[in-house]
């Protein structure tokens, strides 16, 4: 659920996203993009949820500005008291909230790196 949770929430905000990998589906690849991964946590907990973190990672060709103007407008959503919550069918949750976020030096040439951080908990 939560993957569809996070490509509702980029579709929303109208972001370039993939999960695991961006590939070039006849569009080409945008010059700011960001690229999901779902690190689940090894437990669940009493109240039958499972969560982890899910980290964005964004890309960028131009300039370090696009991801931050990206990950203002993650947060405004994410931020607040509560978080984000998504309900699905049959009795399914979703609650995604705001972690943090990092510039990560890249060794690509010409591209700027930036990881967000958010933390989810999913009830099916």
């Amino acid at each position: 659920m939560i993957k569809s949770v996070i490509n509702d929430l980029m579709e929303s905000l109208d972001l370039p996203y993939q999960y695991w990998e961006y590939e070039d589906l006849g569009e080409g690849i945008p010059s700011s993009y960001f690229v999901g991964e779902r690190m689940p946590d090894s437990v669940g907990d009493e109240s039958g949820g499972e969560g982890g973190m899910f980290v964005l990672s964004g890309w960028s060709r131009g300039g370090l500005m696009p991801l931050v103007s990206a990950e203002s407008a993650i947060k405004a959503v994410l931020d607040a008291p509560g978080g984000d919550v998504r309900f699905a069918g049959e009795g399914g949750a979703c609650v995604v909230w705001y972690l943090q976020s990092q510039d990560i030096p890249s060794d690509v040439e010409g591209m700027c790196r930036m990881e967000v951080t958010l933390g989810y908990r999913e009830w099916s």
